[in-house]
Formats: structure tokens, sequence, C-alpha cells
């Protein structure tokens, strides 16, 4: 049995360090994008992505197959948040990391499938910001809130974080929808932008009878978009050598647009960094939101209703403790404190009035005592 918790222990402490890790690598794959890693270091910190996905999804089949053993799967799975061990496992695993993966290990041989299969579920990528919703279970680490053992608190301040996280999460998934223009249309105006260019370029050099080298070289130039520009195999503009793109930039961040003898390399990663800011902005808010419920809402809830209801009930169950329930002023027209005021200034004297009347006998005092009392 001592074995048998000691292992319990062991695997509680492993998923919170994971816990942390699977947060840090949130964070680093938007980073790598906003730095512009190479692509082998952002292909590491995918396969750590995919590596915390696998770990998780394997503690969400470890404890279903314990509570199944132990007829308690609907108490693990709704009333002690197992449905949020699932959603930030499996899934994800299934829907990102798993076809990331599967990229990097296949490469082209199955790229432009994956691609199409992601696009398909693009919307989903939205649900990546998930995996946040693991920060919930950092509540562990809190063992005593506020120095206090309450359960109740413990659940109270979980289900408010779980309630406001999802929130949140429904307000980005939702904005993906139908405010904010998702990637693909981003880079569809970009693509349909260029090509207008490029066809008025060709349709006024020849009217206005221009050399097309030298149209291209003062349409575009200084333009940050451009990878490179050639015409008729040679090249009119290189903003970047053919080394570093191959190194930093995979192929949904560049488009190649060719007319005729004109071949066009544009950049898209301005628009992938500007979703890795979005994507962090996401992630801090959340981050934020929990760690100011956790640390500054958990404290109130203690302090106004657990703490409460712990001196009450440790007065009633014991004979010697008669601690008064500090009344904060501004809140005594709160039912809460009305109890406790009801508690002070009624029942504590007649316990002890009760126990002076049974002095060297147990003070047995029952609920039919306490209606007798009046207000």
């Amino acid at each position: 049995m001592k074995k048998q918790g000691q292992v319990k222990k062991f695997f509680e402490n492993f998923i919170l360090l994971m816990i942390l890790v699977s947060l840090i690598q949130l964070f680093l794959e938007e980073y790598a994008i906003i730095k512009v890693l190479t692509i082998d270091w952002k292909n590491r910190i995918i396969l750590l992505g995919l590596l915390m996905d696998l770990i998780f999804s394997f503690e969400f089949i470890v404890r279903t197959i314990a509570a199944l053993k132990e007829k308690r799967f609907i108490t693990y799975f709704f009333y002690q948040r197992g449905w949020i061990d699932f959603i930030s496992s499996i899934p994800l695993l299934l829907l990102n990391s798993g076809p990331a993966a599967l990229v990097i290990f296949q490469g082209n041989t199955v790229k432009k499938g994956v691609f199409v299969f992601l696009n398909i579920i693009r919307i989903i990528k939205a649900v990546r910001i998930s995996r946040i919703l693991r920060i919930v279970r950092i509540l562990k680490i809190f063992g005593k809130i506020q120095n206090t053992e309450s359960k109740m608190a413990q659940r109270h301040i979980a289900t408010v974080t779980v309630i406001g996280v999802f929130s949140l999460l429904l307000c980005i998934i939702f904005s993906g929808f139908f405010i904010l223009p998702d990637t693909n249309s981003l880079v569809q105006t970009r693509e349909n932008d260029y090509s207008g260019k490029i066809e008025e370029i060709i349709t006024n050099s020849e009217l206005l009878n221009i050399p097309m080298e030298d149209y291209l070289k003062f349409s575009f130039y200084g333009d940050a978009n451009i990878i490179f520009i050639t015409y008729d195999s040679m090249t009119i503009i290189r903003n970047k050598p053919d080394y570093f793109i191959e190194t930093h930039y995979s192929d949904d961040q560049y488009s190649v647009i060719k007319r005729g003898k004109i071949t066009v390399e544009i950049s898209l990663y301005d628009i992938s960094v500007d979703k890795a800011k979005e994507n962090l902005f996401y992630l801090l808010l959340i981050f934020v939101y929990v760690v100011s419920v956790v640390l500054i809402y958990s404290k109130t809830f203690a302090q106004t209703i657990s703490d409460i209801i712990f001196i009450i009930f440790k007065g009633i169950k014991q004979k010697d403790y008669n601690l008064q329930v500090k009344i904060h002023k501004h809140y005594r027209d709160e039912e809460i404190y009305q109890f406790a005021q009801f508690y002070n200034e009624k029942y504590l004297p007649a316990k002890q009035k009760m126990n002076k009347k049974n002095t060297g006998t147990e003070s047995k005092i029952s609920f039919q005592d306490i209606t007798k009392l009046k207000f």
C-alpha cells in the first residue's frame, strides 16, 4: 500500500512537471516563428509538443482505466474534470501535433495531403490554445489554498477557473470564425494583389515600351514582401538568399507566382508572425486570468466563505473551541456573515453557558438546541 502511494505521488508530480513543460513548449512554438528560428529548431519544438500530447493522452487513458475498474468513471470525467484531461490530449494529438509530426518524418511524400487536411480543420488550430487548460491542474500545487485545507475552496476555485478559461476560449474561437480574418484568406488576398500587380506591369510595359527588367525593378523596389524576381531566367531582385528561405521558411510561408517569363516569390512570413503574436496574446491573457483567480480570488473566497464555515463547524464539533468569527463591516449584510453573527452572539454564549452547567460531563449540543435559540 505504501509503495502504491509512492508511485501515485510520483505520477502526479511527473504530470505537474509535464504541465509546466507543455506551457513552455506552447510559448516556444509561437516564439520560434516571431524570432525566425530555423526549421530544425521549429521541428524540435513541434516534436516536443507531440511528446507532451502523447504523455497527456497516456495519462487520460490510465486515469480512465483506473476509474472504470473502480466504477467511478462518471465521477472522474464530469466531477473531477476528466473531460479537461481528454480535450487537452487526444484531440490535440490527432488533429495538431500528429499531422505536423507526420510532415516532419515523411517529408514531401505526404506533405501535400497533410496540408490539405490541415486546411480543412484549420479552425481547430484555435483549439491549440486549449492546451493552456492544463494550467487549471496547477491547482494541485496549491494543496492548501491560502493555508486552508478546504476542499470546497479548491473545488470552487477550480470551477471558476475552468468556466473563465472556457469563456475566453469560446470568444477566441468565435472571433476566429466570424470576426478576425483567417490565415488562408490573408494569403489569398496577398497572392491576388501581387498577381494583379504583375498583370498590370506586363500590360503597361508593352503599352509604354519600357523594358520589362527596368519596370520590374522600379515597381518592386524596396518591397519587403519580395523574396526574389526573375525575368527570362535572369534575377532582377533578390532580397533573401535561397539557403535562408530553405532553412527558415516552411512551405506555407512563401508563395511563387508565375506569369509568362516572370517569376515572383513573395513572403508570407509576416502573416505567420502576426498569428503567432495573436496566439501569444491569448496565452498571456488566459495565464494572467488563472493566476489572478488562484492568487487573489482564492484568498478572498477563503477569508469570506471557507474559513468562516471551518470556524463555525469546529466550534459546533469541539467542546472547548470558542473562537469567534471576525465580522467584516462591509459584508455584514451577506447571509454567511449573518449566520456568523448568530454563531458569535447566540450559539457561543449558549454553548459556554451549557458547558458551565455540565462541568465534568461531555457537552453534546444537538440541532434541536440550536433551533431553540432566538435571534
